[in-house]
């Protein structure tokens, strides 16, 4: 889930994570992402993503990278004095691995968030248009569309933060709608440095059975 507050300006994050997941429909898989975002002035930002991926089916394992996401987002009401933030975003998906979902895509949509003392109530939505590709295996990067709404805690000054979340998807690949219910904790190592860690289960059988995710991240 994505706050809709967002990197503040002038301000940059680089984000390194591991994930291991079992799903229903395919065989388990691990990703390792990372992940730049960069705040700029009048409330515009940057955001770049790209992945490596582990596929596995019986004996037969394969590595490949899958898209790589480029994103703007601009913070349209910066939620003062208790109003809602809410925050416009797009992203465009570029074919840059043998584990890419899709031959072009770009998606459109929207973060909300309303902050009250310690505690953060979030809702998350875009929709994806563009081209599948049918020679990718096992594992989709790209959903047609996604909803989260959530809410998270703030338990340290520093700015440890614990986030509950119930997440829908629909895969670009004909798979069901996968809805799933999350937790991820992010807590400071030091001034610059944080850890994130999370997990997350289905709420029916279709979809994944498990995600359990981790990572570091640097401000500067």
């Amino acid at each position: 889930m994505e706050p809709a507050w967002g990197v503040a300006d002038d301000t940059a994050q680089l984000f390194g994570t591991g994930e291991f997941e079992e799903d229903s429909g395919d065989d388990p898989t691990t990703k390792i992402a990372l992940r730049y975002a960069r705040g700029l002035s009048r409330g515009f930002g940057l955001r770049t993503s790209a992945q490596l991926i582990r596929f596995n089916s019986g004996d037969y394992t394969a590595w490949g990278a899958a898209e790589t996401e480029l994103g703007l987002r601009w913070k349209a009401l910066a939620g003062e004095r208790f109003r809602p933030t809410l925050q416009l975003k797009g992203d465009l998906y570029l074919p840059t691995g043998g584990m890419s979902a899709t031959n072009w895509a770009a998606s459109a949509g929207l973060n909300t968030s309303w902050k009250k003392g310690n505690w953060g109530f979030h809702l998350n939505g875009f929709y994806t248009g563009g081209e599948g590709s049918p020679g990718q295996i096992g594992v989709s990067e790209v959903d047609r569309w996604r909803v989260a709404g959530g809410t998270s805690y703030r338990f340290m000054r520093a700015g440890g933060d614990l986030t509950v979340a119930v997440v829908g998807a629909k895969p670009t690949r004909p798979k069901p709608n996968e809805w799933s219910f999350e937790v991820a904790a992010k807590i400071p190592v030091s001034r610059r440095w944080v850890g994130t860690m999370g997990v997350a289960g289905p709420f029916r059988d279709a979809g994944i059975d498990w995600i359990i995710r981790f990572g570091f991240g640097f401000v500067f």
